[in-house]
């Protein structure tokens, strides 16, 4: 947990934050016959800012925000190749990148939509704006806090240090309770 945001870092040995998915089944359970269990809380970033501003939240956040801001049908089916440009589209805006960044690696959708106004509604629908206005408002002396009041610096990724950090200490509640209902089962575990 060596970073701004209070995400794990591995410094040595397998890198579990970026072993692909197909090759997850190397790790075994130190137990006989146990288990290894993977939690994932989908979208949790995405989650967290619609749900800080009482937007409500969707089951599926990528096909919802792909209906909301490009369902030029107007039936509402939006397919996987919408949805993923959505989704990468998404990552990039909460993770701080610039509108030439985005352009860029977005160049091969870039003939279907209008980027720009794109992201700007995703923003607006997932409150984005609001809350870098209020990150600006907490501003004193050069820091700010998270929802749970994690100190953090100003920098120019405040809002992508703002819902890291936040989503950190939603999945630490989450393990500390998990780990809380396991111990009462008597059950043999590691987390």
């Amino acid at each position: 947990f060596n970073t701004t945001t209070g995400r794990m870092t591995i410094t040595s040995g397998l890198n579990l934050l970026t072993l692909k998915k197909e090759n997850r089944n190397i790790i075994c359970s130190s137990y006989d016959e146990g288990k290894v269990l993977e939690i994932d809380i989908k979208n949790l970033e995405p989650r967290i800012l619609m749900g800080m501003f009482n937007k409500e939240v969707p089951e599926d956040i990528y096909t919802w925000i792909a209906q909301t801001v490009i369902d030029d049908n107007g039936y509402g089916k939006i397919d996987e190749i919408q949805r993923n440009f959505v989704k990468e589209l998404t990552f990039k805006i909460l993770y701080g990148a610039s509108m030439h960044t985005i352009k860029k690696d977005l160049k091969d959708m870039d003939w279907i939509y209008d980027i720009e106004d794109i992201v700007g509604r995703i923003k607006s629908n997932m409150g984005y704006h609001e809350l870098a206005f209020k990150i600006k408002q907490e501003i004193k002396d050069g820091y700010f806090t998270n929802f749970y009041g994690r100190k953090l610096k100003n920098s120019s990724a405040n809002i992508n240090h703002y819902l890291q950090s936040t989503g950190v200490d939603v999945s630490m509640y989450c393990f500390a309770k998990i780990n809380s209902i396991l111990k009462q089962t008597g059950m043999n575990f590691k987390i």
